[in-house]
């Protein structure tokens, strides 16, 4: 049928790819029961679980993996605390903790910045870079922040409505003539540059490995 296709990751079924553990998801909100006496570093562990055997003990690579994540989000000191105790930016970091414990080659994420204070939205975004050219991850993130795109990205793509209007670099997407989308904001001549800040607009950013 017209539009029929099929979706793989890394060359992989859908399915596959996550039994290989080659994909992780940040979502925008964590469907976590907050009332469960779970402790932080248990949560992050989560994330080592397709790693382990049936029996999940986690084994020193899994704990060193665990003790990274929770250090590059800046959560190390609330290891032990209750989940229930943490602020949404905390649970946020914490989410994106288990994720990156996961160690896929790629992270998916939904505005994972979006709940955090601007200290810890920095402190983050800072981990964002890291994991991007340190470690090698291929991190494809949605966002309605055009700075944050602009800055994070390294290719961009402008959705209108479920619709791609618009895919490059940061540099091709601010020094070229603005798509429709952009002009029908700021005018004929408009550039994604003049639009960066002043209303919202919804991304995907994605990092091609080295």
């Amino acid at each position: 049928p017209t539009g029929a296709g099929e979706i793989t990751l890394m060359g992989r079924p859908v399915a596959r790819a996550l039994r290989e553990n080659l994909v992780a998801y940040v979502p925008q909100a964590e469907e976590v029961d907050w009332t469960f006496p779970v402790l932080v570093e248990d949560v992050v562990m989560m994330g080592r679980y397709g790693h382990m055997g049936l029996m999940r003990r986690p084994r020193p690579a899994d704990r060193a993996a665990v003790d990274a994540a929770l250090a590059r989000v800046g959560m190390a000191a609330f290891r032990h605390r209750q989940i229930g105790e943490l602020s949404g930016g905390q649970a946020q970091r914490v989410g994106v903790a288990r994720a990156l414990a996961a160690d896929p080659p790629l992270l998916l994420m939904d505005e994972p910045f979006g709940a955090l204070d601007p200290l810890a939205r920095e402190h983050l975004q800072n981990a964002f870079r890291a994991i991007q050219r340190q470690l090698h991850k291929t991190v494809v993130m949605v966002t309605h922040d055009i700075d944050e795109a602009l800055r994070l990205g390294d290719r961009i793509a402008l959705m209108n409505a479920g619709r791609l209007e618009q895919f490059g670099t940061p540099d091709d997407l601010i020094t070229r003539p603005a798509n429709p989308f952009v002009r029908e904001f700021l005018g004929e001549d408009a550039t994604l540059r003049q639009l960066a800040g002043r209303t919202a607009a919804e991304f995907m950013t994605p990092h091609t490995a080295c």
